[in-house]
């Protein structure tokens, strides 16, 4: 029982916070002074650092989405974590945000352009990744506020990475994300 509690704990914020930003904040272009790239628009070796799809907007939001669901989610199971669920939160949506950069980064640096599928060598690799990488940022930061057994940190990322991988082809089939259709070779 306590392993399921966790995992809605742990689990609910994030995805909350992902599919308000894919379905209303970046659907509906909200707040569009903030949807500048998080680089700033700087290129390393010619080409961008991490690409367009990487926001101000989103590392904002997504944590502030991630603390709304993680006070959300408090007031229906209790666990034993010792910061304010508001903040933790707010920590692991920004530590889910701040770990997508160095796959972003890496993938700009081979000539992969952002929201693109990859296809050919590194197929599976990043289709691991992209799925994986975020949830990782977030369990770091979540180590440092809850003790963490092996257990559920493998259960978070395989749960997460599944509904992670589950969302994405939704967004993608209902045109909330684009760049499926497309593949980089």
């Amino acid at each position: 029982m306590k392993l399921s509690q966790e995992l809605i704990y742990f689990i609910f914020p994030l995805l909350f916070a992902g599919l308000i930003h894919h379905l209303l904040i970046i659907h509906y272009d909200l707040w569009p002074f903030l949807g500048i790239p998080f680089d700033g628009g700087i290129k390393f070796r010619g080409r961008p650092l991490f690409g367009k799809a990487k926001t101000l907007r989103g590392f904002i939001i997504v944590p502030f989405l991630s603390s709304i669901g993680m006070v959300l989610v408090s007031n229906v199971i209790t666990l034993n974590i010792i910061i304010n669920p508001l903040l933790l939160g707010f920590y692991t949506g920004l530590g889910y945000c701040l770990a997508e950069l160095p796959n972003s980064f890496i993938k700009r640096r081979m000539g992969i352009p952002e929201g693109l599928k990859t296809t050919g060598n590194f197929k599976f690799f990043f289709g691991i990744v992209d799925q994986i990488d975020s949830i990782l940022g977030a369990l770091i930061v979540l180590t440092f506020f809850y003790p963490v057994t092996l257990e559920l940190f493998l259960s978070l990322l395989i749960m997460g990475g599944l509904i992670h991988y589950l969302v994405d082809l939704c967004l993608y089939k209902f045109s909330y994300k684009k760049g499926l259709k497309k593949s980089y070779q």
